[in-house]
């Protein structure tokens, strides 16, 4: 019966997938509040505690994008995520970043974006890859080093196309995009051209251009 009752968000998780794909909500803040009591009840009764770990970050993984703060909530329910295995750490780390900035909330301290990246990487897992990339841009830019940053939103995107992922490819290139005045700007400015490789700016210039 423990067992049965165990299995219950992954069916869940099942249900969300099915749902996000074919009704759109007027509520959307009140299904992600649901959703993470249903998550809440039935996950604290898992065993162990790997399985719950993996549980949580796959359900925060399929609703970050449209319900950041449900999944951010959801997180907090890992009391000690330096106990995950590295894997999951990762994971953990790549959804908090994720989920903090697109709630509007401070990650100039997320340094551990950083670690995430270089997982992901020594995995070759090329889609959490690309988005690791994508947001240690974005902790970088919240420390305001913008040349680090454009360098990784620029890495991130080569990296998505190798994956053959087209959603976060056109993601990417978005957010490159909306930014383009921003980055050329910080471009123009001397004391950041001096520290710019030779080419860059024009290489640059025809990728937010194109």
């Amino acid at each position: 019966m423990r067992k049965i009752f165990c299995e219950i968000p992954l069916i869940l998780n099942l249900k969300v997938i099915y749902m996000k794909r074919h009704f759109s909500f007027s509520y959307p803040m009140y299904f992600g509040f649901y959703v993470v009591l249903f998550y809440f009840i039935t996950l604290s009764s898992c065993n162990p505690d790997s399985k719950k770990a993996d549980a949580v970050l796959q359900s925060v993984e399929d609703i970050v994008e449209q319900y950041p703060d449900s999944a951010f909530l959801l997180l907090d329910s890992i009391d000690n995520p330096y106990e995950l295995n590295e894997g999951q750490q990762a994971k953990y780390f790549l959804l908090s970043v994720e989920s903090k900035y697109k709630t509007e909330k401070d990650i100039s301290k997320d340094s551990l974006i950083f670690k995430a990246k270089d997982y992901f990487r020594n995995k070759n897992d090329l889609k959490h890859l690309a988005l690791a990339t994508f947001y240690s841009g974005r902790a970088l830019e919240a420390l305001q080093k913008p040349q680090e940053a454009l360098n990784c939103f620029l890495e991130s995107e080569s990296i998505a196309i190798a994956a053959k992922e087209s959603s976060l490819t056109g993601f990417i290139q978005y957010n490159i995009i909306i930014r383009r005045d921003y980055m050329m700007r910080l471009l123009a400015n001397s004391s950041y051209q001096s520290k710019i490789k030779k080419g860059i700016k024009a290489v640059i210039k025809k990728k937010l251009w194109r």
